[in-house]
C-alpha cells in the first residue's frame, strides 16, 4: 500500500535548484518533491485561468517542459477545441461548484477522469480552482488513491515523530521527551492533587563495565536494563533516558514509597541478570561474563514543587545512594 503510486527513491533539489527561499525552503522544497512524486497532475489556475503553479505531471500532460513559463492562460496552452472539453465545467468550478469528469474513451484505463475544486479565500471568495488529473482508473479511484497516499503520508509522519522521541539504543523516551512528560505530570498532580513519583537511575561504575568488557557490553547494558525496566514498571509508568548510563522514571499514581518499591524491584531484576558476551578471536574463554547493578533516588510529589525541585530532589538521594555503596535505593527525606 505504501508503494502504490510513489517512486523507490525522492530525488531533492537543492534551494538554488528549487527556486526557494527563506525561513521553510527545506519544508517547501521537500513537500514540493513529494507532490512531484505522487503520480495524479496537478496545478493550481486563478480566475484569468493561468497557472499558478503546476507539478511536474501536469507539465507533462500539457506539454510544458520544466523551466517553460507558465504566463499563459489554459486556453491558449491547451488550444481552443481541446479546452472546450472544459470550460463548461471549470465555469461551473469557478462558481464554488466542484466537477468530476471522466471524458475520452469508453473502457478501463482510458480516457481522462479529473476533479476540479474551488479555491477560496478567507472571505470565501472564489479566486480559483485546483485541478486534479489522472488517466487510469476513474475519479472514484483517483480520490482512493489520493486517500491511500495521505494514508501514507500521516503514518511517515508518526513514524518520524516516534524517531524524534525514542532513543535508538535503548528504546526508551528521550531526554527532550521525558522531560515534557514530567512537566506535564507536575501541572496533572497540581491541578488534581494526585500524587506521582520520580525516579533517577544510573547504572553503577558504567565507564569500567566499557573499559573491562567493550562499547558492546555496554551497549547490551543500557538494552537489558531497559527491558527489566518495562517489565517491573506498569504500562502507565514512563521511561527515558536522561543521560549516558542514567535513566528517567515517571510513575503516576503512586506516592513516595510506591516509588521506592517500584525502583527496588528493578534494582533487584538487573543485580540477578548475567552478561555473556562473546570475547574476542584467541581469547581463553570462549564468552566474557559480567554482572551490572544500578542505584537510584525517588521523590514523590510535593505540593509547590516543580521540575526542578523534583530533579533536584532525586538527584539528591540518587547521591546518598551511590555514597552509601551503590546497588540500592534511597528515598529523598528519609533518614
Amino acid at each position: 500500500m505504501l508503494e502504490m503510486g510513489f517512486p523507490e527513491y525522492l530525488s531533492l533539489p537543492s534551494t538554488e535548484e528549487s527556486g526557494i527561499t527563506g525561513p521553510y525552503s527545506e519544508e517547501l522544497r521537500t513537500l514540493r518533491a513529494i507532490v512531484d512524486a505522487s503520480g495524479t497532475s496537478m496545478a493550481f489556475f486563478d480566475r484569468k485561468l493561468h497557472i499558478v503553479t503546476a507539478n511536474l505531471q501536469m507539465r507533462r500532460y500539457l506539454g510544458l517542459a520544466p523551466t517553460t513559463s507558465l504566463d499563459r492562460p489554459l486556453p491558449e496552452i491547451l488550444g481552443a477545441d481541446r479546452f472546450g472539453r472544459f470550460e463548461g465545467r471549470i465555469k461551473a468550478c469557478l462558481n464554488g461548484e466542484a466537477q468530476n469528469i471522466q471524458e475520452g474513451a469508453e473502457g478501463p484505463g482510458k480516457g481522462i477522469h479529473a476533479r476540479f475544486v474551488p479555491a477560496k479565500n478567507a472571505e470565501g471568495e472564489v479566486v480559483g480552482f485546483v485541478a486534479l488529473l489522472g488517466e487510469e482508473g476513474g475519479t472514484d479511484d483517483l480520490e482512493k488513491t489520493l486517500a491511500v497516499r495521505e494514508e501514507a503520508l500521516l503514518a511517515r509522519e508518526i513514524e518520524f515523530r516516534r524517531q524524534s522521541t525514542t532513543d535508538s539504543l535503548s528504546g526508551t523516551l528521550t531526554r527532550s521527551a521525558i522531560l515534557q512528560l514530567l512537566e506535564e505530570e507536575i501541572r496533572r498532580a497540581s491541578r488534581y492533587g494526585r500524587p506521582f513519583a520520580l525516579v533517577l537511575f544510573d547504572l553503577d561504575h558504567f565507564k569500567l563495565v566499557n573499559d573491562i568488557h567493550g562499547r558492546a557490553a555496554g551497549d547490551e547494558a543500557i538494552r537489558r536494563f531497559a527491558s527489566i525496566c518495562r517489565t517491573c514498571f506498569r504500562t502507565t509508568d514512563y521511561l527515558g533516558r536522561y543521560g549516558g548510563e542514567e535513566f528517567l522514571g515517571i510513575l503516576p499514581e503512586v506516592d513516595g514509597e510506591g516509588g521506592l518499591l517500584a525502583a527496588d524491584r528493578v534494582r533487584s531484576a538487573l543485580q540477578a541478570e548475567r552478561f555473556r558476551l562473546p570475547r574476542p578471536l584467541g581469547a581463553k574463554n570462549i564468552e566474557d561474563e559480567f554482572t551490572v547493578t544500578v542505584s537510584a533516588g525517588i521523590a514523590g510529589f510535593e505540593k509547590g514543587y516543580d521540575s526542578d525541585t523534583m530533579l533536584a530532589a532525586t538527584d539528591k538521594a540518587l547521591y546518598k545512594a551511590k555514597d552509601q555503596g551503590r546497588n540500592r535505593v534511597v528515598l529523598h527525606g528519609r533518614h
